[in-house]
């Protein structure tokens, strides 16, 4: 970081990313220099050995190639060693590397000529069947092919790398909105240029320049700061882990603390019904993932168990209204999850577009209430519509006056798709029944995951502001919903009948335009503080708890280090970039109640073992009443994608209540939280706290010396 500048424009490339790359071109060229070093003599008359009848070109050409290997080789070592130098934010240490790379260029450049001229003498002219020994064709052969393969290798890396707009000079946001329009176009193109989809990558275009702001950075410089940022926040969860104490495994099996753990109120009565309610229905947001989804988690006997439960799938008639369906797979699917009876549900809709999510209404007569499921982000369009986040006013009666109209916003893609499931219950006519007509009495479930669960989110507002009928029958079920969903108003506005759900350190939930930007600065701010070259990084991505000890506040010499002055002007310099919008960000939320399934315990059935380590095989998950303000940070770590998967939180609920339900979660809960303890924020901090600059800390200084 920043991105390099050769060729008198920028690539999506740092000087500190040629590292691994250029030792492996360096390798394959000794090797193919000591190849045909082997082969290659000047006491013969045409340069090779073992191949009188071979022209003296031939011959030539072959010394050529071989001495251009070994000056190729040094040029590419000396990349990498430069690119090894200095952190990310010290470019002064690597203002050699885009140098070498002209050099790098014009000796790929020569060697392929020299190939091309060597390989036209081996096999055009059939002069390699000259060498008497086969070995000594095949190394030849092989060397001119690690040749090519370098030369191939390295044109499709910098192709890879190349940015076609590079060159432009970026005035404000406005600029990079635009840029990235123009990348969406083609998708415009392949969708369909529908009113509703242009508007949908328009907005997307707008959240993504006010994301990333165009500033001067590269993928793995993105990579590095996550890397430093877990590092960073798993020493300080295994600070505050560390004072947290469970009662003994009932096996007297061997448990070790999670970096999650923390001690947890006692659930009420009421807080458990949520739970097993949570529990119940996940069933119904699993069934609108389809046939794929089940298959997934069924390897290999997927359709086979699909066609068991129903063999006519495919050519029989279905009761109720199912749009996009051949093969009926999909309404197997979610007959085989729900288990509910076929004439009960009334509607399925399985054709997505951007702001049209797939989404399904059946009856279950268990509970006595009719299901709205919406199914979660599975495809192109589905992502396009989770980054449409441009917030849109919506319009809520029997609001409490706290709050101004222009305060009841939310997110805009999801708003347009929860538009365009109202209308089609309203077309079905099941909002009729809904009302006044078959299920006017039953109880209303509104439910989703992921994408699934914004829309449910906003679509049961809508559905309670506008029918006061509802009001005592309805209820929202959000399943790992989006962070940044509904705003402040609108979330305590739904308050009495929405309850929200997530797993573990899942990401979704906590991410909204706000902390993706605490986030994003949180990453800069770590680069700058830490000295440690990138590739480095890359090389101890395995212990990078130990690498964020030099900058964490509870190390003790972390006070005396200081980040160099190249480091803390480039971060300084990136506050002010210029294509920073103009507006705050309009902060969104998801729920007010978030009941969250925090991992506590890992167990392991052996004591010991002779590897020296411990396998683990078994988890144990509590699940403890969150409220917003606790999931306004992101964490970085290597479960925060895969604790969204769906089917990951489906096995993991079910687990839980049955272990809730025999008592066995009992010992992690307290009847009351301690008062607060000495290891507070200020020691073990999960967002960064960058140490004091060198000129803060002579002013301070200054300070206490008047004083």
């Amino acid at each position: 970081m920043p991105s390099m500048r050769w060729f008198n424009r920028q690539w999506r490339v740092g000087s500190d990313d040629f590292a691994f790359s250029s030792i492996l071109y360096a390798a394959m060229l000794l090797s193919s220099g000591v190849m045909l070093a082997s082969r290659v003599s000047t006491s013969s008359d045409n340069y090779l050995n073992g191949c009188d009848g071979a022209s003296v070109a031939w011959g030539r050409s072959m010394i050529g190639l071989l001495c251009l290997s070994f000056i190729s080789a040094v040029s590419f070592l000396c990349t990498s060693v430069f690119s090894f130098r200095g952190g990310v934010f010290e470019l002064s240490k690597r203002a050699v590397v885009p140098v070498l790379l002209y050099v790098d260029v014009l000796c790929v450049c020569c060697l392929c000529v020299l190939a091309l001229l060597s390989a036209k003498y081996a096999i055009y002219d059939g002069e390699a069947h000259l060498c008497r020994r086969a070995s000594t064709r095949h190394l030849f052969r092989v060397s001119i092919v690690m040749d090519f393969t370098v030369f191939a290798a390295f044109v499709f890396s910098m192709m890879l790398v190349y940015d076609p707009s590079g060159a432009h000079v970026l005035r404000n946001s406005s600029d990079y909105a635009h840029v990235w329009w123009k990348r969406f176009r083609l998708c415009c193109c392949l969708c369909g240029k529908r009113r509703q989809a242009e508007d949908a990558y328009a907005d997307l275009a707008q959240v993504l320049a006010a994301a990333f702001r165009a500033y001067d950075i590269v993928p793995s410089d993105i990579a590095a700061g996550m890397l430093l940022i877990h590092g960073y926040q798993e020493h300080s969860r295994r600070l505050l882990a560390s004072r947290v104490r469970y009662g003994p495994n009932p096996d007297g099996l061997i448990e070790r603390i999670s970096t999650q753990a923390r001690l947890a109120v006692r659930l009420t009565p009421h807080q458990v019904h949520l739970v097993h309610e949570l529990q119940y229905y996940s069933r119904f947001y699993m069934a609108a993932y389809g046939w794929m989804l089940f298959t997934f988690q069924h390897c290999f006997t997927g359709l086979p168990r699909l066609c068991c439960f129903d063999p006519c799938m495919s050519c029989r008639s279905h009761p109720g209204r199912h749009v996009n369906q051949c093969c009926y797979c999909d309404v197997t699917a979610l007959l085989r999850e729900t288990m509910v009876l076929e004439e009960d549900v009334l509607y399925t809709n399985w054709n997505n577009k951007v702001c049209q999510p797939v989404h399904y209404v059946a009856f279950d007569s268990n509970r006595d209430a009719l299901v709205i499921a919406i199914r979660g982000s599975m495809s192109l369009q589905d992502c396009v519509t989770d980054f449409a986040a441009t917030p849109e006013v919506i319009a809520l009666e029997d609001v409490d006056g706290k709050y101004p109209a222009s305060e009841y916003y939310v997110h805009g893609g999801m708003l347009r798709s929860a538009l365009f499931v109202l209308e089609n219950l309203r077309q079905q006519g099941i909002l009729q029944m809904i009302l006044r007509g078959r299920y006017a009495t039953k109880k209303l479930v509104v439910l989703g995951h992921s994408l699934g669960a914004g829309v449910s989110l906003i679509l049961s507002a809508m559905l309670w502001s506008a029918n006061p009928s509802l009001r005592d029958r309805l209820s929202c079920l959000a399943y790992s919903p989006p962070g940044g969903t509904v705003s402040r108003a609108v979330m305590e506005y739904e308050s009495s009948f929405v309850v929200g759900t997530s797993l573990g350190y899942d990401m979704i939930p906590r991410l909204a335009q706000h902390t993706f930007d605490s986030f994003r600065e949180a990453i800069f701010d770590v680069l700058a503080a830490s000295s440690m070259n990138k590739n480095l990084i890359f090389l101890n991505m395995l212990r990078t708890s130990a690498i964020a000890k030099s900058f964490h506040p509870s190390t003790a010499d972390a006070a005396q280090r200081r980040p160099s002055v190249e480091s803390t002007s480039y971060r300084e310099s990136l506050r002010h970039w210029p294509c920073v919008p103009s507006r705050e960000t309009l902060k969104l939320y998801s729920c007010t109640t978030t009941i969250h399934l925090m991992r506590t315990v890992q167990v392991s059935p052996f004591k010991s073992c002779p590897a020296c380590c411990t396998f683990y095989t078994d988890e144990y998950f509590v699940p403890m009443i969150r409220g917003p303000e606790e999931v306004q940070m992101l964490m970085s770590s290597p479960t925060m994608f895969t604790d969204h998967f769906p089917d990951r939180y489906y096995r993991i609920m079910k687990k839980t209540v049955e272990q809730l339900d025999r008592g066995e979660l009992d010992r992690f809960y307290v009847d009351s939280l301690p008062d607060a303890d000495s290891l507070g924020a200020d020691v073990a901090p999960m967002d960064f706290q960058p140490p004091p600059s060198s000129s803060d800390t002579q002013s301070s200084t200054c300070c206490e010396a008047l004083v």
